[in-house]
């Protein structure tokens, strides 16, 4: 369990996953479950500024541009 009360679960869609490396994966589930910057910083012992970097990767990766549409893309028969 990470701060906040997140778990962090097997991926939901792993195709949402694809081209993601594992920490890009991991902030993208934390983001998933409700997870603000500052509390997947925490649960990886990463800074702010390292989270923020990943999101902008992910987004990319992913083809969202906010943390709400990649919580919609993660949700379950989505992806």
């Amino acid at each position: 369990m990470y701060a906040g009360g997140h778990e962090l679960g097997a991926p939901r869609e792993p195709r949402a996953f694809a081209g993601l490396t594992a920490r890009e994966a991991e902030v993208a589930q934390l983001v998933a479950v409700g997870a603000t910057n500052a509390e997947i910083a925490r649960a990886l012992s990463v800074s702010l500024a390292t989270v923020k970097t990943h999101l902008t990767q992910i987004y990319a990766k992913v083809g969202v541009r906010s943390r709400t549409q990649l919580a919609v893309v993660l949700r379950p028969g989505k992806g």
